[in-house]
């Protein structure tokens, strides 16, 4: 954005609340495969808020949706994915 003249700037004179916030939090968890020695994620979380004041208090409860996925690996190359949620 370019401005030509700085006098076209000013100071809005009523208050307008902050839009809220759309924030996820994500953990992983890692195993190490016993045969590669790789990390590999062995299950994620999710919590997830649609709309987290940014201004006011947290609310109750702090989050909408959540979910939760275990990767179970019998090290054959087959995984079963298990979700909870």
């Amino acid at each position: 954005m370019t401005v030509d003249d700085l006098d076209n700037i000013g100071v809005l004179a009523e208050k307008i609340a902050p839009p809220p916030l759309i924030a996820m939090t994500l953990s992983l968890k890692i195993s190490v495969n016993p045969k590669t020695m790789h990390n590999e994620i062995a299950m994620v979380s999710c919590l997830i808020s649609n709309s987290y004041p940014v201004d006011q208090p947290p609310p109750q409860p702090a989050f909408q949706r959540h979910f939760c996925s275990m990767f179970l690996a019998n090290y054959a190359g087959h995984y079963l994915l298990m979700r909870f949620v």
